[in-house]
Protein backbone atom coordinates (compact mmCIF):
# COMPACT_ATOMS: atom_id res chain seq x y z
CA UNK A 1 0.00 0.00 0.00
CA UNK A 2 1.11 3.47 -1.00
CA UNK A 3 1.06 6.31 1.37
CA UNK A 4 1.25 9.83 -0.14
CA UNK A 5 1.96 12.56 2.75
CA UNK A 6 -1.38 14.02 1.96
CA UNK A 7 -2.81 10.65 2.62
CA UNK A 8 -0.56 10.29 6.15
CA UNK A 9 -1.81 13.95 6.89
CA UNK A 10 -5.64 12.54 6.83
CA UNK A 11 -5.07 9.60 8.73
CA UNK A 12 -3.23 11.65 11.40
CA UNK A 13 -5.78 14.05 11.38
CA UNK A 14 -8.52 11.77 11.67
CA UNK A 15 -6.42 9.79 14.56
CA UNK A 16 -5.85 13.21 16.59
CA UNK A 17 -10.21 14.16 16.75
CA UNK A 18 -11.03 10.75 17.59
CA UNK A 19 -8.43 10.64 20.24
CA UNK A 20 -9.64 14.41 21.17
CA UNK A 21 -13.03 13.52 21.45
CA UNK A 22 -12.74 10.39 23.32
CA UNK A 23 -10.51 12.56 25.63
CA UNK A 24 -14.08 14.86 26.07
CA UNK A 25 -15.91 12.01 27.13
CA UNK A 26 -18.52 11.91 23.40
CA UNK A 27 -20.11 8.66 24.09
CA UNK A 28 -21.01 6.40 21.48
CA UNK A 29 -23.32 4.48 23.18
CA UNK A 30 -26.30 6.84 22.42
CA UNK A 31 -25.51 6.62 18.31
CA UNK A 32 -24.97 3.14 18.32
CA UNK A 33 -28.02 1.93 20.42
CA UNK A 34 -30.02 4.57 17.57
CA UNK A 35 -28.63 2.70 14.35
CA UNK A 36 -28.82 -0.57 15.77
CA UNK A 37 -32.91 0.67 15.59
CA UNK A 38 -32.92 1.40 11.92
CA UNK A 39 -34.79 -0.74 9.55
CA UNK A 40 -31.81 -2.22 6.74
CA UNK A 41 -33.44 -5.58 6.23
CA UNK A 42 -35.03 -6.08 2.17
CA UNK A 43 -32.57 -3.19 0.82
CA UNK A 44 -29.58 -3.80 -1.62
CA UNK A 45 -27.02 -1.77 -1.94
CA UNK A 46 -26.76 0.66 -4.74
CA UNK A 47 -23.97 3.30 -6.45
CA UNK A 48 -25.04 6.37 -6.25
CA UNK A 49 -22.75 9.16 -8.96
CA UNK A 50 -20.96 10.32 -6.16
CA UNK A 51 -17.51 9.02 -6.01
CA UNK A 52 -17.07 6.13 -3.33
CA UNK A 53 -20.45 6.57 -2.02
CA UNK A 54 -22.43 3.22 -1.38
CA UNK A 55 -26.28 3.51 -0.67
CA UNK A 56 -29.06 1.54 0.72
CA UNK A 57 -32.53 1.76 -0.85
CA UNK A 58 -36.00 -0.46 -0.70
CA UNK A 59 -36.84 0.53 -3.71
CA UNK A 60 -36.39 -0.75 -7.29
CA UNK A 61 -35.31 2.53 -9.03
CA UNK A 62 -34.52 0.82 -12.15
CA UNK A 63 -38.38 -0.09 -12.25
CA UNK A 64 -37.75 -3.97 -12.87
CA UNK A 65 -39.47 -5.19 -9.55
Amino acid sequence: MECNRRDFMKVTGAGAVGLSLMQLGLDIRPVQAYSARLKTENTKEVVTICPGIISKTDRDLAGTG
